[in-house]
């Protein structure tokens, strides 16, 4: 594929998280700031997501619909799109381009607010349900032609163990909001997309990236919650650049 065309497409879709950006925020509720249960989604009974802050409330995600952060969600969308086109998997391309567009505007949110809103959280896991079954029922010899049986198997349990992971760090760690834990399931499935190995790369590359920021914030004196998601999300980008330098066994 030339790269003029999918540097164009990206732009296309990056016009598209654009003009949906302020849309989709408008329509997102605040998160109730008390609960009992993390994992069907109600938050705390301390008030927060978890880190123990009871300063960390949930925002108020229509107040983020401006057309600057409108923008930034489409450069963001942009950018990733061209890596995923040029880079993904291609029998895996459409779990990649949710990677680069609704995935993207979510963790664009925690970077601005520190929270993952959990109604855009459950319409990137939907998206992405339906993503994998695309790529599943389409065959190395075009849709409907075979099933991408091994390779659904990998990215399903990819999923699984991520969540396992980072459903521990959780338990036994501090300053994890539950929300991360609930956008592992898409980390472990697009690294396992391109190999295991590409699975360990891309939760390694966002843990040690997540880690290293937070040290960053700790030398220079800022405290509090920061926001990990899009860390994580970065992990399986690097899975597809390491990929692309040198195939992942």
């Amino acid at each position: 594929m030339p790269m003029l065309l999918p540097v164009a497409v990206a732009l296309t879709i990056g016009g598209l998280v654009a003009a949906l950006a302020g849309p989709v925020l408008r329509r997102m509720p605040t998160q109730a700031a008390s609960g009992t249960d993390p994992i069907a989604g109600a938050d705390y009974p301390d008030g927060t997501d978890g880190t123990g802050d009871p300063d960390d409330v949930p925002p108020h995600y229509p107040d983020l619909a401006t057309p600057g952060f409108a923008l930034a969600c489409g450069g963001l969308g942009a950018a990733a799109s061209v890596t995923a086109l040029t880079l993904a998997p291609a029998g895996w391309l459409p779990l990649w381009l949710v990677w680069s567009t609704l995935f993207a505007v979510l963790v664009a949110v925690d970077a601005r607010t520190t929270w993952l809103p959990l109604r855009l959280t459950r319409g990137v896991w939907m998206v992405a349900a339906v993503a994998i079954v695309i790529s599943a029922l389409s065959g190395p010899d075009g849709p409907g032609v075979g099933v991408r049986t091994a390779e659904t198997v990998r990215v399903l349990l990819g999923a699984l163990a991520a969540t396992a992971f980072y459903l521990l760090l959780w338990r036994v760690g501090h300053g994890l909001g539950f929300g991360d834990v609930r956008i592992s399931p898409l980390i472990g499935a697009l690294g396992a997309s391109v190999s295991w190995t590409g699975w360990w790369v891309a939760l390694l590359a966002g843990s040690v990236l997540g880690a290293l920021w937070g040290t960053v914030r700790s030398l220079t004196g800022r405290r509090g919650p920061f926001p990990y998601g899009p860390w994580m999300w970065l992990g399986p980008a690097a899975s597809i650049l390491l990929d692309a330098a040198g195939p992942l066994g």
